[in-house]
């Protein structure tokens, strides 16, 4: 069973409990009497005699029935002695906390101004190797369950093909809105003919944006650096012609 999240409902072992009360700290057997009953008192109406009203009466708490092994010092049996004799009639209230199989809290009752009305040991018997088992029973006013949150699961990790697109997208420049030479000449209807040397010469130089610098550093005689792009100088004059009657075949 599925809930809207996608994580399972199973349902829960009923051998992974924890129980909480404060100044009694035991390993319990067994608990029970998490239940609770609303009485529905019967009414009936002179000349209605096909039906039977039902009105909602009182609701009653069954009491919380801990077990126990017995030790020699019972904080169960020392809470109902304290109770039987009067010395001490403080109400606890105490938790009950239901675990999944890895011990973690799922759900939880809660129950307020208990009190030990009933304490009871196993029968002792010779012929049994069974431990000995006291019984407590906790009266109560009243129990009320929450379930605990769980946390939110983690999104699930993206595939290495959509990190790798992503790692490209991030890494790759992104491209210029500046237009290039050849959109701003064709844009302003300069290239309607044969572009002159000139005009080819101030093309190339803005597409080549290096050549300047090439060209200064020329000038001062400084010994001019390789860049990756497989010139070790300036492109001359003629080599700038070059390039663009290349980039424009119609040039005569």
């Amino acid at each position: 069973m599925t809930n809207k999240s996608g994580d399972r409902q199973d349902p829960l072992p009923s051998f992974c409990f924890l129980i909480e009360i404060p100044g009694i700290q035991a390993f319990f057997k067994s608990v029970s009497g998490l239940k609770s009953e609303t009485e529905a008192v019967q009414v009936k109406e002179g000349g209605a005699n096909d039906t039977t009203f039902t009105l909602v009466g009182a609701t009653k708490w069954s009491p919380i029935i801990l077990r126990n092994g017995f030790t020699a010092d019972s904080k169960l049996l020392t809470w109902r002695e304290s109770w039987a004799t009067g010395r001490n009639m403080k109400r606890l209230s105490g938790v009950i906390t239901q675990l999944d199989t890895r011990l973690r809290p799922m759900g939880a009752w809660t129950f307020v101004r208990g009190w030990p009305s009933k304490w009871e040991m196993n029968e002792f018997d010779a012929a049994k190797s069974e431990l000995s088992i006291e019984t407590l029973e906790i009266t109560h006013e009243g129990l009320s369950y929450k379930a605990v949150a769980r946390p939110a699961r983690p999104a699930p990790p993206r595939s290495s093909a959509s990190g790798a697109k992503q790692a490209t997208s991030t890494q790759s420049p992104a491209p210029s809105t500046r237009p290039s030479p050849h959109d701003e000449a064709t844009s302003s209807g300069a290239l309607g003919r044969a572009p002159s040397q000139e005009e080819l010469v101030a093309l190339n130089k803005a597409r080549f944006s290096e050549i300047e610098e090439f060209e200064q550093a020329s000038e001062r005689g400084e010994q001019v650096e390789d860049t990756g792009s497989g010139r070790a100088r300036a492109p001359t004059h003629d080599e700038l012609i070059s390039l663009g009657k290349a980039r424009f075949p119609d040039v005569e």
